[in-house]
C-alpha cells in the first residue's frame, strides 16, 4: 500500500568508520613450513585462525562491522600474533625465521532509514486484533499492558 506523499520521511541516517585488523606472517627461509596448521613461505599471507568457544575473543561485541567481515580487533591481533610465535617455538625452531605484522583496515559504512511502504491495517469486521472475548472491547491501557481492576470483599 501506497504511503501518503506527506507522511513518506526519512527516520534517521548516520555514517562512521571502524577500524579492525588482521595478522599477517612469512617465513623468511627458502623452504616453506607449516605453523598452527597453515604454509608460510617467504611471501606476506594472512594468517587464519580458528574460531573457538575458548580463546581470544576477536573483538568487543559492539563492533559489529569487525565480526561481519571476520577481522579482529586490537588486542585480539596482537594475542594472536604472539600465539603464532609461541607456536613456531615450540616446533623445532622454526620461529627463528617466522615475521608477523598486524595490517590495519579502516570499515566505513552509512546508513539511511526512511519509510517506504505500509501494509494491510486491521479495521472493521476482520477481528484479528481482538481478544477471544468475542463482543467485549479489552480492557487495555495506552501502554499496551491490561488493566487489572482491584475486587474488595462485600
Amino acid at each position: 500500500m501506497e504511503l501518503e506523499q506527506d507522511y513518506r520521511r526519512e527516520r534517521g541516517s548516520g555514517n562512521g568508520t571502524e577500524t579492525a585488523y588482521t595478522v599477517e606472517a612469512r617465513y623468511n627461509y627458502p623452504q616453506p613450513t607449516q605453523i598452527g596448521g597453515q604454509i608460510f613461505d617467504n611471501r606476506w599471507c594472512e594468517v587464519k585462525f580458528q574460531d573457538s568457544a575458548i580463546g581470544v575473543p576477536r573483538c568487543a561485541p559492539f563492533n559489529r562491522r569487525t565480526l561481519e567481515h571476520g577481522l579482529l580487533g586490537y588486542a585480539a591481533a596482537q594475542a594472536l600474533r604472539w600465539w603464532l610465535h609461541a607456536a613456531a617455538e615450540a616446533d623445532n625452531m622454526s620461529g627463528l625465521c617466522l615475521e608477523t605484522r598486524i595490517v590495519s583496515h579502516k570499515i566505513s559504512y552509512s546508513h539511511k532509514i526512511e519509510t517506504v511502504a505500509a501494509h494491510d491495517h486491521i479495521h472493521g469486521d476482520d477481528r484479528s486484533n481482538c481478544m477471544p472475548d468475542w463482543g467485549k472491547t479489552p480492557n487495555v491501557d495506552v501502554t499496551g499492558a491490561a488493566r487489572h481492576e482491584r475486587k474488595t470483599k462485600p
